[in-house]
């Protein structure tokens, strides 16, 4: 992604809100979030590496230190909330109108550490990844794509929390006659009554075998599988972006960190 277009629209965004900036500050807010944007489009979200590069690269005049830097960013975290809402409301802006519901396990440490881990503590940060068939202790990332790959809605729950927690949280703010796709753990018919009768929005999960529901037939559940593939090609690339660990010292740095790595995503759909 091009540096230009991406401070440009940083800096677009922060004049729209009518923001102030710090005059006399080093770095000004437009420069803050976009070393943090790009700090998860090459760095894979270290601030210090991201800092030096900017240093030594020349493409800024002054830059702060690691530590100053992420006490300014902890200030702009209300900021910083307000441009992935903006870039996800662009993503719905889709002419097919499909959309893809998943979650995919997020770990914090391995198990043998859990009761040494210092950002969280209980028993429902211990999930179970199915997929693979282990268990793993951290959070769930639940995340709505559309079919055009962009992510427009996400949320974050302990690990052991069902799917189906996930799916009560979010909003489904889409466009009406929108299409959405989920697995066999979406299978709710209250929910999906709501979505049809009260937002227009059609919710097409695979059915379970025993499910009774009139479209419970093979060729039905096999057309929702195809369909499915969009959002699990978005959580590989997320997946791909991250780390081996994701270092931070508290619990709101972590998850900073991971609303950096899926805005980070949102820029490079829309502005690649």
């Amino acid at each position: 992604m091009d540096f230009d277009i991406l401070y440009y629209t940083i800096d677009e965004f922060l004049k729209n809100m009518f923001r102030k900036q710090e005059e006399k500050a080093e770095m000004n807010d437009s420069e803050i979030i976009f070393v943090y944007v790009l700090s998860f489009q090459y760095f894979s979200g270290n601030y210090a590496k991201t800092l030096n590069f900017v240093k030594q690269s020349k493409l800024m005049t002054k830059v702060l230190s690691s530590s100053r830097f992420s006490r300014r960013l902890n200030r702009l975290t209300n900021v910083i909330s307000e441009i992935l809402g903006f870039l996800m409301e662009q993503c719905k802006d889709t002419e097919e109108k499909e959309f893809c519901i998943d979650s995919f396990p997020l770990s914090i440490c391995h198990l043998v550490r859990m009761k040494r881990c210092k950002l969280l503590q209980g028993k429902e940060y211990l999930g179970f990844n199915a997929s693979k068939d282990q268990y793993f202790y951290g959070f769930k990332v639940h995340i709505v794509a559309s079919n055009e790959l962009g992510i427009t809605e996400f949320s974050i729950t302990p690990g052991s929390y069902h799917d189906g927690i996930g799916f009560k949280i979010f909003n489904f703010d889409l466009p009406k006659g929108s299409e959405v796709f989920g697995d066999k753990a979406y299978n709710n018919y209250l929910e999906e009554e709501l979505m049809r009768d009260c937002a227009g929005i059609k919710f097409l999960p695979i059915r379970k075998s025993n499910s009774k529901m009139w479209d419970n037939l093979p060729f039905i559940n096999y057309y929702r599988r195809l369909k499915r593939k969009v959002v699990e090609s978005v959580i590989a690339k997320i997946l791909n972006s991250f780390p081996k660990k994701i270092h931070a010292t508290n619990l709101n740095g972590f998850i900073l960190k991971i609303v950096g790595f899926i805005l980070s995503y949102n820029f490079s759909i829309l502005f690649s």
